[in-house]
This record gives C-alpha cells, sequence and structure tokens, in this order.
C-alpha cells in the first residue's frame, strides 16, 4: 500500500569529532564493543523470523504495489528512486530485502511498484525507467514469452482502498475524524473492489500463461484493539476499533475475489504479532507529524506506515511456509460429480487442500447439495494416482453415513477423476465422476473476516413466524469453541454458537440454548453461507425438518 503524506523523526548523527574521539579509544572498550556487537548478533538471530534468502526462482514474479516492492527497505533497485525538482519520476522503491526477492524472485521479474493501484495492472504508473512502458501485466505478459512462468504473486487493493488517506485522517489533527463514517462509507468502497480486484486476478493468470497465482494479503500494521498499546496516544478506542474493522473488510475482499478467480490466498495478518507499529519493538517504520497538520505542508516520506527489514523477513517465512505446505500435491483442488450407484441421485462437492498432510490429518472437504450434509476428509494414505480418506460427516448427520472410506483415483485425463466410497454396510459401487475446477479451496479453520457481524432474517420451515439474529466474531477458532450467538427474539430464547469446522464455503457451528430453554429446542446444528447480498442460515434439528433463514447483516 502507499504511505502517508508525513515525515518521520530521523536520530542525529555522530558528529566528526566524536567520530574521532570514538576512535582513540582504548583497546579494552573496542574489544568490548565487539563482545556486545556479537552478543546483539545472537540475541537477534534469537527473535527474528527464521526466513533465509531462499535460491533464485527464475519462473517466480511478482506484481502490485509497496508491500510487495519492499518499500521502506533501502537501497533501491537502480532506477526506481528518481524524483526531479520535488517531483517523483519514478519512485517504485524496489529493493532486494522485499518478501519475494527473500523467496526467489529475481530482480528482473520483481515488478511490484510503490504506490501501485489496479489500474497500473493496465497502464504506465511512472515517467522513467520500465515502469513508464506499459503496465506491470504487460510486463508479465512481455516476460513470459520469453521465459515460461510458474508462479505469479500480487499484492493490491490496500491504496484502492485509500488506506493512506485514512492513516492521514487518524494521525493528523482536524482531519474530519478517524473513519468516523466506517459503515457508510469506507466498506462499501472496499467490498466494491471485489469485482476489479477477481478480475486483475483472473488478468494476471492470463498474462502469466495460466501460471499458479498466489495472492498475498496485508499484515496487520496496527495491535488488536484487545492488545495494550504502548504508544500512538493520538487514537482512541473507538478508533482502533475501527481500524482493525477497515483490515478484516480489506483482507475479506481480497480472499473473496481470489476466491472467485480460482487463484490462490495467503493471509498475512498475524505476522507482525507483537510488533506492530504502537509496540517498543515495532518491525513497522513509524508515522510521524510534523507541522500544523494541513498534509499538503507536510513533506512526503513513503516509508511510513511499511513493514521494515524484519517485518518483511516475517512476511517472507508465512508465504514460504504457505509454499511449503500446499507444494501441489496432485489432487489439489475442487472436485465436482454425480454420485451413481445410491438409493437417490445427488452430487459431491470435494474441496482437497493439496497440503503435505500425514495419515490422519485433515486434508479437505464434502458436500453433498442435494442431502444437505457435508464433512471433513482426513488422509489414509496415499499411493501413485490413489488418495484414500475418511470422511466424517459433520453436519446433517441423520441424512448421510457419519463415517465412511473414500478414494479418489485420478484419471489419465488431467482434471478427471473417479471417486469410490466403500461403507462398512459393505455395500459396493457407490461412486462419481468428478471435474476439477480451477479453484484453490481455503479450509482454514475460522470466523471468516467476510462473516464475521450481526445477521438477520425470517426463519422458514417452521410451524410459527419468527426471526433469527445470529451474531459471530472473526478469528481463528479450534472446534468447540464460542465464536457468537444465536437470538431469536420472538421466542425469548438464544445461546452461543460454538465452532464445528468448515467444509468448502460452508461455516459450521453447533447452536446450545441457556436462555430461553422452555420455548426451544437446546441443541442443533448451523451452517452459514455467505451469499451476495445474503448469506443462508440453516438450522438442523434431531429431526429431518431443516430450518432455513436468508439473513442480512445488520
Amino acid at each position: 500500500m502507499e504511505s502517508t503524506s508525513y515525515s518521520a523523526w530521523w536520530p542525529e548523527c555522530p558528529s566528526q569529532q566524536e567520530a574521532r574521539e570514538v576512535e582513540s579509544q582504548q583497546p579494552f572498550r573496542r574489544l568490548l564493543f565487539l563482545l556486545g556487537l556479537s552478543l546483539f548478533a545472537w540475541l537477534m538471530a534469537t527473535v527474528v523470523p527464521s526466513a533465509a534468502f531462499s535460491a533464485p526462482a527464475p519462473g517466480w514474479v511478482s506484481l502490485g504495489d509497496s508491500f510487495s516492492s519492499g518499500e521502506a527497505n533501502p537501497p533501491w533497485d537502480k532506477g526506481t528512486n528518481q524524483f526531479r525538482f520535488g517531483k517523483r519520476r519514478n519512485g517504485c522503491h524496489r529493493s532486494g530485502r522485499a518478501w519475494p526477492r527473500q523467496i526467489g524472485v529475481i530482480q528482473d521479474r520483481h515488478f511490484a511498484c510503490s504506490g501501485a493501484i489496479i489500474d497500473d495492472l493496465y497502464d504506465a504508473q511512472e515517467e522513467t525507467g520500465p515502469d513508464s512502458i506499459g503496465g506491470q501485466k504487460d510486463r508479465l505478459a512481455e516476460s513470459t514469452r520469453s521465459n515460461p512462468v510458474s508462479l505469479a504473486f500480487v499484492t493490491l487493493g490496500g491504496n484502492d482502498a485509500g488506506f493512506a488517506e485514512v492513516l492521514g485522517k487518524c494521525r493528523v489533527p482536524r482531519r474530519g475524524g478517524c473513519l468516523q463514517r466506517m459503515e457508510q462509507v469506507e466498506v462499501p468502497k472496499i467490498e466494491a473492489l471485489e469485482s476489479r480486484l477477481t478480475h486483475a486476478y483472473e488478468d494476471v493468470r492470463s498474462a502469466s500463461g495460466g501460471a499458479r497465482v498466489v495472492v498475498v494479503g496485508y499484515p496487520d500494521i496496527f495491535p488488536s484493539p484487545r492488545e495494550a498499546w504502548t504508544r500512538c496516544n493520538w487514537m482512541n478506542d473507538g478508533e482502533k476499533r475501527r481500524v482493525t474493522r477497515f483490515a478484516d473488510v480489506l483482507d475479506s475482499t481480497i480472499a473473496n475475489a481470489a476466491r472467485k478467480a480460482g487463484v490462490e490466498f495467503v493471509s498475512v495478518r498475524n505476522v507482525l504479532d507483537g510488533h506492530e507499529l504502537c509496540t517498543p519493538k515495532a518491525w513497522v517504520f513509524p508515522i510521524s507529524s510534523l507541522g500544523s497538520g494541513d498534509l499538503a505542508s507536510i513533506p512526503k516520506d513513503q516509508r511510513q506506515a511499511h513493514p521494515t527489514r524484519l517485518g518483511q523477513r516475517a512476511i517472507a517465512s508465512a508465504v514460504q511456509a504457505y509454499l511449503t505446505r500446499h507444494s501441489g500435491t496432485p489432487e489439489q483442488g475442487v472436485w465436482r460429480g454425480a454420485v451413481v450407484g445410491d438409493n437417490t441421485d445427488y452430487s459431491v462437492v470435494m474441496a482437497l487442500s493439496g497440503e503435505l498432510a500425514a495419515p490422519g490429518q485433515r486434508v479437505g472437504s464434502t458436500d453433498y447439495p442435494e442431502l444437505r450434509c457435508g464433512g471433513t476428509l482426513y488422509l489414509v494414505s496415499r499411493d501413485g494416482a490413489r488418495t484414500v480418506m475418511e470422511e466424517r460427516i459433520i453436519y446433517g448427520a441423520n441424512r448421510c453415513i457419519p463415517t465412511v472410506k473414500v478414494t479418489l483415483v485420478r484419471g489419465s485425463t488431467e482434471g478427471q477423476a473417479l471417486v469410490e466410497y466403500a461403507p462398512d454396510d459393505g455395500r459396493r459401487g457407490i461412486r462419481a465422476s468428478v471435474s476439477r475446477e480451477a479453484v484453490m479451496p481455503d479450509l482454514t479453520d475460522r470466523v471468516d473476516p467476510g462473516e464475521a457481524g450481526t445477521w438477520r432474517g425470517a426463519v422458514e420451515g417452521d410451524s410459527s413466524a419468527y426471526t433469527v439474529q445470529m451474531q459471530l466474531t472473526s478469528g481463528h477458532a479450534v472446534a468447540g469453541q464460542i465464536v457468537g450467538a444465536n437470538d431469536y427474539p420472538e421466542l425469548s430464547c438464544g445461546g452461543p454458537v460454538s465452532y464445528v469446522g468448515r467444509t468448502y464455503g460452508r461455516l459450521v457451528l453447533k447452536e446450545q440454548i441457556n436462555r430461553g430453554q422452555a420455548s426451544c429446542v437446546l441443541t442443533g446444528e448451523v451452517t452459514f453461507t455467505v451469499g451476495e447480498p445474503m448469506g443462508l442460515w440453516t438450522y438442523y434439528g434431531s429431526t429431518n425438518r431443516l430450518l432455513t433463514a436468508a439473513v442480512r447483516r445488520q
């Protein structure tokens, strides 16, 4: 993202006289300095992220904005720090310390540029250098023609969302307040970026010759409002919550766009944990305010609010860890097809994460839309083209066999496979011919920011008319963790909902009524799917009857 328009305080350098005095000190003091330097280096090695520079990967490219160019981490690549008479001619500020370069992207294929917006994929951004000849997508296409691309990283959207402007309003007084109209202005503005980002990711994949595309999000540069802030007393508690909400919506929008484009998404929100701005040991270049608060009078400093060397290293570690986990197991993707050989007709949607899992670890999920049930898949074994898994139903258990052996057999034709079921009752011949979609599923255990909030709608399928109001809190979750609550105002009952798991695009919860128990069934399963513009809430009780509600965010 582009930085704010503020200058930063710099520590003064020692004078020449002070330098001569230091030079004249006794050898014993020089020895102490060297010992101290060695101790500092050892301590740093124990507390900073462990990522080291990887071997060059000529088939990898990086596109996007300042969080990928390496802003705030000089020295800059030649020609990317050109200013004349105070006017920017090329301020891309590409750095060899940027996280893409740390994990293998070579300089000639590092196209990210500080300040880039979505339009800069298509149009020249700068006045001089290669960034003045077409957009980043054009450079990618030209590079692909001379040398095939196998992996493209993209970081975009922060500047389009106006993050720099937000920081300006929050940091400098008399600027009309900090996100005072968050839900009315900023949230719709960010959510409107989803379709543009989707098309941008699709265009990157096309320009790269169909290469694998990995979209990388933005780290949280501020601590959570729940954590102790030791700096930044210029931001009150309400502003802290709104800044976090801004980050939630942006991360969710980028993730949804990546999913719709059929590309991968890596969230790096937590990589600066404990080292954000406003903490004693920040890995983010500080924001400072000079002057009267008039932005036009304050010199621009692109470095502010960007990850420093250690912050870039933390992002590199997270992306490298993701690539290690998702190193392209052959069955990775979303598979769909019609099931035959059973008592009724239905289809299966099987999402496989592609992680290098050990036997017993989760590798994916299944959904059976017509049967209204689904579950998680755990690896049993891999043998050539055969992947054997155990399916455990987590919602709609009275509609599907609770546990069954499932085998995916990849065919000789790319993207085609056979799913075989082996239930314990001895039945054979239940199978599905499935095709793979160009989608890399994200099955992370969490309540997505796009699912968080308060949702309300009328319940259908029951004998009486009433509404449900569901409140969900975003964040990573484990089975059994309370993540929200359901309330039924007309029935005067309600209670917490705990996390069960998730399948492809579906959040699975367990409801436990603890208020007005005489009016409601005590426990039940709930699934939630976010749609446009409404979500679908489904309740699975102890009988075969389903209750549904089209819910809208409040």
